[in-house]
């Protein structure tokens, strides 16, 4: 919300100037989406992938000027890709989440999203497996529906004021349990940290924050938590973040909430609090979970290589995504050779 890849479709692709940022189209579901892609100079093979959205009635353009995510690119070495969502009955760009009044439009944006990701890893040759997603309101909501249908594709989610409709929160199917770091205000007038079970915001019915990191937490196997109160680095921004880390002894998962107590409807480092940076901190999350999969033939990532990972290369056959490790375009058999190569003992 914000203030009112494994079949690859149709795709195209225009404009060769991908490292300055510049509008491009893709072809999808017989639409022309748009987006902007910003990697640096000379970025290596195998590089991550950050998928940003932006909110309700915001842009590609917005979200590539104003939260820091290409500097940061340019410094951390890797690509980011800025895209856009279509538009409303009122002329606001949007992601389909299943608001209310958005009931009547037949978006796919989440396959939109997956197969503009699976074009860029090809593409640019970058890593499937360092293949993230982060958003901001209505694209926060938009994460949150990537980490419950597109687990393959996207290897961890940052959503910042974003929050999961009943529907999706009640028929959440995540095929792999992917780690999450979540960014709340407590008093958003957007984005309710109690949530709108009534619908009496006109969204729709949608859960609360708590319930919301609860799901993660459950879905992720979290049992443990730990509570901090993070420094007050700014205290003319009339808030202070608190972060609870769910976590578990048994494998390296986590789901990273931090809930900013006092804070609105905004994007932490941007506007409003100042103590935290949640570009940085997303992206210091991501590195997190890159540094765990060390091991990509662990394709559920449950810390072993085995029979399960077997039934996931197997069930891919002749397809891109997370279990084509060797990255030549397809899972096939150099692919099941590297699995029972890894083969937990």
């Amino acid at each position: 919300m914000s203030m009112p890849l494994l079949v690859l479709a149709t795709l195209t692709a225009c404009s060769p100037a991908w490292a300055q940022g510049g509008s491009q189209t893709f072809e999808h579901d017989g639409l022309q989406r748009r987006y902007r892609y910003h990697a640096p100079v000379d970025l290596p093979a195998g590089a991550p992938l950050v998928i940003v959205m932006h909110g309700y009635g915001g842009s590609s353009s917005n979200m590539q000027t104003g939260y820091g995510w290409t500097e940061l690119a340019d410094e951390e070495g890797f690509a980011v890709c800025f895209p856009d969502g279509t538009r409303d009955q009122w002329n606001n760009r949007f992601w389909s989440v299943g608001y209310d009044f958005h009931a009547g439009l037949d978006i796919d944006d989440t396959g939109f999203i997956v197969a503009l990701a699976e074009f860029l890893q090809l593409e640019h040759d970058l890593n499937p497996e360092h293949t993230f997603a982060s958003g901001l309101s209505n694209g926060g909501d938009m994460s949150f529906q990537l980490g419950c249908m597109a687990s393959e594709t996207f290897h961890a989610i940052g959503p910042v004021v974003g929050t999961m409709m009943a529907t999706l929160h009640g028929n959440c199917t995540a095929e792999f349990p992917r780690p999450v770091i979540a960014f709340n205000g407590t008093d958003d007038d957007i984005t309710l940290y109690e949530g709108d079970m009534d619908n009496s915001d006109g969204w729709g019915a949608y859960e609360s924050t708590p319930n919301v990191i609860t799901l993660w937490s459950t879905i992720l196997e979290t049992s443990k938590l730990e509570s901090t109160v993070l420094p007050d680095l700014d205290p003319t921004d009339g808030s202070r973040v608190e972060l609870d880390r769910h976590w578990s002894p048994e494998h390296d998962r986590e789901v990273r909430f931090h809930r900013v107590v006092g804070g609105g409807h905004d994007w932490p480092g941007a506007y409003g609090n100042m103590d935290v940076d949640a570009t940085v901190e997303i992206w210091n999350f991501f590195k997190e979970v890159i540094s765990k999969s060390a091991v990509p033939a662990d394709l559920n990532q449950d810390g072993v290589v085995d029979g399960v990972d077997l039934s996931i290369l197997l069930g891919a056959w002749n397809k891109p995504g997370a279990t084509d490790i060797d990255r030549n375009g397809i899972t096939n058999g150099g692919d099941l050779t590297i699995l029972l190569s890894s083969w937990s003992t």
